[in-house]
């Protein structure tokens, strides 16, 4: 019988979410913010724990067509040209509809930037309104000396842009110095955990491979030069998991490893992922911590896929106790982590890069031996892979 996964999906989204808000100040913890705004307004209106539950998962999901960072500072903006805006949405639309589980939320990512005027759902109206309200706020001045001027802001606006049903109820939760100070320090992350916290869904391999194939999109269009690395990597991943006899279920796990295994890329600054050369130390050092937010990132995925976090993280860890972030060796590392550091080897190989174009197969395969004569990775894997790209060249 295939594999059932037991997740918090709450605790998956806001740490997923966190990572691709982690490289800007401007835009950290934004979604968990309006979140946090949405669920305080939709408990003063009363919706249902269902309807409150959906409302949450929304606003976390409502800004996941954002994919660089200079997109994400220029949407932080209320003046911002509505052209602008709706790009994101679409995209983010488009992306949920990818999910079985997450399909539901496509309409209202859609309409969360609309004037509530054509919006038709309960959700995206409250999502706007927490957003923009959100994005008023310099988060480099105190709090309680701008919040006046938030709502000032927002009430001209109301009756237009905005519900005015919705800007009354914001206005008595902003009499409340406490509503701002839960905002900046950090209350809100407690509030949110406290009503998300016993919150389990049963994921199929499907919905898990679903929200994974999502991200991995997310990530890949990060940088021009990644534009189907995970892809690349998930099909090298199971082409070396089939020959090594791996089972059904363990390829399952595999695939999803492989689209998720640069998911801490998503902590990367753009500059660092798009600079044109190669990195420098200083910058090398900030981009060998993708790994480890991957780790801790799908920790989220419950004790059921160990293995897929385990081999997604471990894909620069090298044989000899080399490679980063944990220094793992070769007893430390399983048939798994080793197909996953081969992929992902030969999968950039094959791709271009700022600093180099894409190289031959001979190349290739000389850079992978080398890799395996000191000890780097491992010998079988690697023939295999080997193997398998020359007989892909043969077809081409």
């Amino acid at each position: 019988m295939s594999m059932i996964f037991k997740v918090n999906l709450f605790s998956l989204l806001i740490d997923l979410t966190s990572a691709c808000e982690l490289t800007e100040l401007a835009v950290a913890n934004h979604s968990q913010r309006v979140a946090y705004i949405a669920l305080t307004i939709g408990r003063i209106l009363g919706l249902s724990e269902k309807e409150l539950e959906n409302l949450v998962i929304a606003s976390l999901l409502h800004d996941i067509g954002i994919s660089s960072s200079r997109e994400k500072l220029k949407i932080a903006d209320l003046n911002v040209d509505g052209q602008e805006i709706i790009p994101h949405c679409v995209r983010g639309a488009e992306l949920l509809k990818r999910s079985t589980i997450l399909a539901e939320f496509s309409p209202i990512v859609a309409a969360h930037h609309d004037a509530w005027t054509d919006q038709t759902d309960i959700y995206s109206p409250i999502i706007h309104l927490s957003d923009r309200a959100e994005v008023l706020i310099d988060k480099s001045s105190y709090i309680l000396w701008q919040h006046h001027s938030v709502i000032e802001r927002i009430e001209r606006l109301s009756g237009t842009i905005f519900d005015p049903e919705l800007v009354a109820v914001l206005k008595h939760l902003a009499a409340k110095s406490s509503f701002w100070l839960d905002l900046t320090s950090e209350q809100y992350k407690k509030v949110i955990a406290e009503f998300t916290s016993d919150q389990f869904t049963y994921l199929t391999f499907n919905e898990l491979e679903s929200i994974a194939a999502i991200y991995a999109e997310i990530i890949d269009d990060k940088s021009r030069f990644t534009a189907e690395h995970s892809l690349g990597v998930s099909r090298m991943a199971l082409a070396l998991g089939t020959k090594v006899g791996f089972s059904d279920d363990e390829l399952r796990l595999l695939k999803i490893a492989a689209l998720l295994h640069d998911l801490g890329k998503l902590a990367v600054p753009d500059e660092i992922l798009e600079y044109p050369g190669r990195l420098d130390h200083k910058q090398l050092m900030i981009m060998q911590q993708h790994p480890y937010y991957t780790y801790h990132l799908l920790d989220s995925l419950g004790p059921e896929a160990e293995p897929i976090r385990n081999w997604a993280a471990f894909h620069h860890e090298k044989l000899d106790g080399s490679g980063y972030p944990f220094g793992l060796n070769h007893t430390q590392l399983d048939t798994g982590a080793r197909i996953m550091a081969v992929a992902d080897i030969t999968q950039a190989l094959r791709e271009d890069r700022p600093y180099r174009d894409k190289l031959s197969q001979q190349t290739i395969n000389q850079i992978l031996m080398t890799q395996v004569r000191s000890g780097k990775i491992d010998e079988e894997i690697t023939h295999l892979a080997i193997e398998i790209m020359t007989s892909q060249s043969n077809l081409d």
